[in-house]
């Protein structure tokens, strides 16, 4: 009774699964990851080496500045590259280089002297944040890292968006491997500690810096530089973008936020534990969030701004991979964690092996978050920015009183049990209100009074 709708199903994801294999975009995703694979390989090959040299309790403390670029750069960064991303599908050629000039201007204008400011004020910081753990060289590197990875970033976005990804992988492999040979020179050398893993980190940054000025120039960008536009949209800008930063707040409380509960409630060897475990989940990141960010985005916003009229068929097709990508991660994190605890155990120092425990429920945390990205496209396209800022406020606050909670109880475990939680609950939020958006663009495509609110 159960099989012509059994194989019904099967030759439909069939030919599914054909149409995303020939597609350009995957191809481009596999580029991506490839690039990323090899990079986080050198990463991990070298993690080891330099983990000896470090202790728990120092990871932990650069685990905690890390964090704090993480959350410090967007805020300085006043949302404008989110506005980018939600005006740079809506323009064309020139109106997309004057746009790129802008969102430059205002931050140099309105952003960059908030980290002098904050330079400034490092006692203050330094007491509130760490006490006395840290001191004016490492405080000054993460003020440099975080007012430079502006403009990294922003390099990064805007290749993905022109779809240059040869250039941005090989871009990220210069990158890492300046990096990594800065780290191992500074720390095994130079016995440099933190700070010259903080130090090869800026040199790292400081390249991707002047790639992009080169571009800038060879791109001929300085042709549609007009200060007097820029400071008449100003205000534009910033009205646009700040809404962001409450979002980027809550997503960094949910991504991040655990390192701070942690060293609240147990120990900064706690930190650095989680750090480790923390370190697969960034892999992730690399592997599959960014690749989707700088393939599949692009693709998918192309496709509902040349399909206005069969918009809703474009998002069926989206939220039918969505549930594809989801379902097969987890099934290949659940193989992949069992077949390589053996070799995590030989390769990681006897101090850090707890940190394997929890690699498990972590990843499949993002496994939702990468489920929301898919279902948070369409909702970029009708750049619902207010509800992009505040979507994440519900599940970072649900992750901090839970952290509040199952900390003091159960350790680690509370803590990533937290954080999983908290991404199924985000996942949720997104999902209910991309379907409600869909009913509404229904409705406008039907003429139809729409009764829900913009």
């Amino acid at each position: 009774m159960f099989t012509w709708p059994l194989a019904h199903y099967i030759q439909k994801w069939h030919i599914l699964a054909r149409a995303v294999y020939n597609s350009p975009v995957i191809k481009d995703f596999f580029m991506y990851s490839c690039g990323a694979i090899f990079l986080r390989a050198i990463t991990l090959f070298l993690a080891p080496i330099i983990l000896r040299t470090i202790s728990p309790e120092e990871y932990g403390l650069l685990a905690l500045i890390n964090s704090f670029v993480a959350i410090l750069a967007p805020i300085i960064g006043l949302g404008l590259r989110q506005v980018l991303t939600l005006e740079y599908f809506h323009h064309v050629g020139t109106n997309r280089q004057q746009l790129v000039n802008e969102i430059i201007i205002v931050y140099l204008f309105l952003c960059a002297p908030l980290g002098v400011l904050l330079y400034v004020m490092r006692i203050p910081l330094q007491q509130y944040f760490w006490g006395t753990q840290l001191n004016d060289h490492l405080l000054l590197l993460a003020l440099g890292q975080t007012c430079v990875s502006f403009f990294v970033e922003l390099l990064y976005q805007l290749l993905g968006y022109e779809r240059k990804v040869r250039t941005l992988i090989g871009l990220q492999m210069s990158v890492a491997l300046v990096t990594i040979i800065c780290s191992l020179f500074f720390v095994l050398i130079l016995n440099g500690g933190i700070t010259g893993i903080l130090a090869a980190q800026c040199m790292g940054s400081g390249i991707a810096t002047c790639f992009g000025m080169y571009c800038y120039y060879t791109g001929q960008y300085f042709k549609f530089l007009s200060f007097t536009n820029s400071a008449k949209k100003m205000l534009y800008y910033v009205k646009y973008g700040v809404p962001f930063i409450p979002g980027m707040v809550f997503a960094w409380l949910l991504a991040s936020g655990n390192r701070w509960f942690l060293a609240r409630y147990g120990t900064l060897h706690d930190v650095g534990i989680y750090a480790i475990t923390d370190t697969f989940a960034q892999l992730f990141q690399v592997l599959i969030l960014l690749p989707w960010s700088a393939s599949y985005l692009p693709y998918i916003l192309t496709s509902y701004s040349q399909n206005p009229r069969e918009i809703l068929v474009v998002e069926r097709h989206n939220q039918t991979l969505m549930y594809m990508a989801m379902i097969s991660l987890a099934f290949v994190i659940m193989c992949a964690y069992i077949g390589c605890t053996p070799l995590l155990m030989w390769l990681l120092p006897v101090a850090y092996h707890p940190a394997i425990t929890y690699i498990w429920p972590l990843l499949m945390g993002y496994v939702f978050l990468l489920g929301s990205y898919f279902a948070s496209s369409f909702i970029q396209f009708h750049k619902k920015s207010y509800f992009l800022a505040f979507a994440f406020c519900i599940p970072a606050i649900l992750n901090g009183i839970l952290n509040c909670i199952l900390i003091p109880r159960f350790g680690l475990y509370g803590c990533t049990s937290a954080t999983l939680i908290s991404y199924i609950v985000y996942f949720g939020i997104v999902l209910g209100y991309n379907h409600r958006l869909q009913k509404h663009t229904l409705c406008k495509l039907s003429g139809l009074n729409c009764f829900l609110a913009e």
